[in-house]
């Protein structure tokens, strides 16, 4: 069997906007694996899939294409973040860095934001990086800690 044609910007696109249906990604992306859940996800997979082939006309795509674009969408918005995190704590100045613009990387990341961003710690000294988590001295804050001390 030989290499499959590459994904067009297009399909791209379509595959996208139907993964951020809620009935998709809300059941492809949980994280249960018993039986059943495994089951809706096959069958979500399965729709999916029937959608794609029936509003792309390029070519037929499978499951495992899918799939397989769908893991290495995540892969790349994940490694994306990573790098911006990672430059936002360099010092020194300069330029900032020239990361990936690619508007479905920022859908991805909206579709997933917690297998993106890292968990908040108040503790963590890059927890001041983030605004939202950003505490100030004169705050108290002790009751807002998670309970997880002693387990």
């Amino acid at each position: 069997m030989g290499r499959r044609v590459n994904f067009t910007v297009t399909e791209k696109n379509i595959f996208i906007d139907l993964m951020n249906k809620p009935n998709y990604i809300s059941v492809i992306e949980c994280k249960k694996t018993d039986s059943k859940s495994l089951e809706s996800k096959s069958t979500a997979w399965k729709e999916l899939c029937a959608e794609f082939n029936s509003a792309s006309s390029y070519c037929f795509r499978s499951v495992e294409q899918l799939q397989l674009l769908w893991k290495n969408y995540k892969a790349r918005t994940k490694k994306r973040a990573a790098v911006i995190r990672r430059e936002r704590a360099k010092t020194g100045g300069g330029l900032p860095p020239t990361v990936e613009k690619d508007p479905n990387l920022d859908k991805v990341e909206a579709m997933i934001p917690s297998q993106v961003q890292p968990l908040a710690n108040l503790f963590d000294d890059d927890s001041a990086l983030d605004i939202n988590t950003a505490v100030t001295h004169n705050e108290s804050v002790w009751w807002q800690l998670p309970v997880l001390l002693y387990e």
